[in-house]
């Protein structure tokens, strides 16, 4: 039962940078259904959520179809430095969105 109520909680109190991370998530896998259930239901009240949404879903988009179109890409890897510093911008840009809400 325990484990039924913490997902129960996850679906009706998702934050910001949880939402984030599942939606980045739900590119590499399929997300539980208690997952899917709480991404959903904080994209109907995050407007902030639901851009980050639709542009993650343009760029995997636009990935997809660069790979269908020139297979010799090769995808890159970003080097740490840069990898935290757009961990960080996205952590400041939830902060700020939190805090306006």
């Amino acid at each position: 039962m325990t484990k039924l109520w913490s997902k129960i909680v996850l679906i009706l109190t998702l934050k910001c940078d949880q939402a984030s991370l599942l939606e980045s998530e739900s590119l590499d896998r399929e997300l539980k259904l208690y997952e899917r259930l709480a991404l959903k239901g904080h994209l109907l009240v995050c407007t902030v959520c639901r851009k980050l949404h639709r542009q993650l879903r343009f760029l995997d988009g636009a990935h997809q179809h660069l790979d269908k179109e020139t297979p010799e890409v090769h995808v890159c890897k970003l080097s740490n430095d840069a990898s935290q510093r757009i961990r960080q911008a996205m952590q400041e840009e939830t902060g700020e969105a939190s805090a306006s809400e």
